[in-house]
Parts: structure tokens; C-alpha cells; sequence
């Protein structure tokens, strides 16, 4: 099976930097996590657009609610779970 990983560097915007003309290399570590592009773009998009407590009376609370609610549901997709089973809170 091939993996694409070309395809995949190519998604993480953080590969690209450079010190001086020497690559600059990154670690999987707390330290050190990369952001593929469209991460970047959503989290961007989501504050162009406006962010707000969750539970609020409000339009911009029931946006951030109906996305947190996405995430979970794409989260517990991708880990096979349910989204009731993944941790959430604050931080």
C-alpha cells in the first residue's frame, strides 16, 4: 500500500518554514505540533466570523454550540465513539 505522505507534508503549512534556507525540523511532542491547512482555515473562519460562550440566548451561542456539536460528532467518528463518550469542557 502506498501512503501519500507528499501529499499529506503538503497540507501542513509549518513543514514549509525555514531558518536561513535550512528546513526546519519539527517533532510530534507537546512542544512541537503542526496544523494542517484546513484547521487553520476553520479556526480562522470562526473568528472572522464571531465567537461566543456556549449555553447562550443568542445567535452566535447557538452557531458555536451547532459547531461544537460538529466537532464532537466528526471526532467520534474518526475514533469510532460516540460523541457522549469524548471528554469536553473549557480547555
Amino acid at each position: 500500500m502506498h501512503f501519500p505522505i507528499a501529499a499529506v507534508r503538503a497540507r501542513l503549512p509549518a513543514l514549509a518554514v525555514t531558518d536561513g534556507r535550512r528546513p526546519r525540523i519539527h517533532f510530534d511532542a507537546p512542544g512541537d505540533t503542526q496544523a494542517c491547512a484546513e484547521a487553520i482555515d476553520a479556526m480562522a473562519e470562526h473568528l472572522r466570523t464571531g465567537t461566543a460562550i456556549l449555553g447562550g440566548r443568542f445567535a452566535t451561542s447557538a452557531a458555536m454550540d451547532a459547531l461544537n456539536a460538529e466537532a464532537h460528532a466528526a471526532m467520534a467518528n474518526l475514533l469510532d465513539a460516540t460523541p457522549a463518550r469524548l471528554p469536553s469542557g473549557r480547555t
